[in-house]
């Protein structure tokens, strides 16, 4: 990691020194002694040990290298050791001659009182000489941040030069990431296709939501619908591109739920793309109809990565292309018979209605939708 020398500490801590003054519970005392095999006090950073200013929250940062009796540790271990020192510490943890790096973003008020912002960030395990932090900024302030950021990597979402708002809205992603997955699962094996399409809206409610949050402002807009003449932008639509597709997939994207269609062949086609259920019949869901408008965005190789947006387990063989779907918007239902490939519809036969995740898109399903499917047999 190149440090000054100017920092080197390298002293030797006593492993009760953490403990012997403190209340501490015995089983915290079991895990010092089980887990931590040596404790080394490394590097030390100030005013006087290196060319860096004083923080305006960051007057030492201390790094503590604990060699270990296994390869992980307990972060009562950790949190024990942070609050018994009113300064901010990168952690280096060693195992069979491999070390990984660890902190926690912590704030310490003008009573010594340490008080946790995050979670503990850690690398992965690695040979010594391949692993770097470095040095960053012209006060202990930034430098203490720049070590924050540099472990937790991709965990900690760069939107601004506030660390502590970072980990909060990295909070807030994970948070969202949670009740997404929760609502997907929910939706997929709910039956009843008012209460599936009422899950679907909030999931694209919370993935709007969780755009919103990794990027600094998006505008969301809607594109006219159709394919435009070549003569001018202002001419009048004529025709629509469409694809027909199984009810049961049909169902989940006009649901929401799958934003991934998978094809054998690919299309140099991008934009407003109507689905139209085939007509298999198929108990509780639409088919031989024009059920929504989806926006194509991008067509690429099918991997790993797509399998759970397009709802499935393995990757055919072979691996055929990935539809990336967007801006699901509900339609005035028609019946329409499908045909193969992408093909064109007349315009003049689509009324498009609001985007899943409204309020009206409830009204219109009631309105539009479920006479469709109770016709279809499903239940409500």
């Amino acid at each position: 990691m190149n440090f000054p020398s100017s920092t080197q500490f390298n002293k030797k801590l006593p492993k009760q020194n953490f403990y012997e003054n403190l209340s501490v519970p015995a089983p915290i005392k079991k895990l010092f002694v089980e887990q931590i095999k040596a404790l080394y006090w490394q590097n030390k950073f100030s005013a006087d040990t290196i060319n860096l200013t004083v923080g305006e929250t960051v007057t030492e940062i201390e790094v503590f290298r604990i060699i270990l009796n296994q390869d992980k540790i307990d972060e009562t271990v950790l949190k024990l050791m942070d609050k018994g020192i009113p300064y901010h510490i990168v952690f280096i943890l060693e195992f069979n001659e491999k070390i990984k790096l660890c902190t926690a973003y912590k704030e310490v008020s003008s009573t010594g009182v340490c008080s946790f912002v995050s979670d503990y960030y850690y690398t992965e395990w690695a040979d010594e000489e391949s692993v770097e932090l470095n040095i960053s900024g012209l006060s202990l302030d930034s430098a203490y941040e720049g070590f924050v950021r540099q472990i937790a990597k991709a965990e900690i979402v760069v939107k601004s030069d506030d660390i502590k708002s970072d980990i909060e809205t990295s909070r807030k992603i994970e948070k969202l990431k949670k009740e997404i997955a929760k609502f997907e699962k929910q939706a997929r094996v709910e039956k009843q296709p008012k209460k599936k399409f009422e899950l679907a809206g909030k999931v694209k409610s919370l993935k709007r939501e969780l755009d919103m949050l990794h990027s600094h402002s998006k505008a969301i807009t809607t594109p006219p619908i159709g394919n435009e003449t070549k003569e001018t932008k202002a001419q009048s639509v004529k025709t629509v591109k469409a694809i027909s597709i199984l009810p049961e997939y049909a169902a989940d994207i006009f649901d929401g739920l799958k934003t991934i269609e998978w094809r054998s062949w690919k299309t140099d086609y991008r934009g407003d793309l109507l689905i139209c259920a085939s007509s298999r019949k198929l108990k509780g869901c639409i088919s031989g109809y024009a059920l929504c408008m989806v926006e194509l965005f991008d067509v690429v190789p099918f991997t790993k990565k797509h399998l759970n947006g397009a709802l499935m387990d393995s990757v055919p063989n072979p691996a055929g292309y990935a539809w990336l779907l967007k801006n699901v918007r509900l339609i005035k239902p028609f019946p329409y018979k499908g045909k193969l490939h992408l093909y064109d519809v007349d315009a003049s036969l689509v009324e498009v209605l609001s985007p899943i995740q409204t309020k009206e898109a409830g009204q219109e399903f009631e309105q539009y939708y479920k006479q469709l499917y109770i016709e279809a047999g499903a239940e409500f």
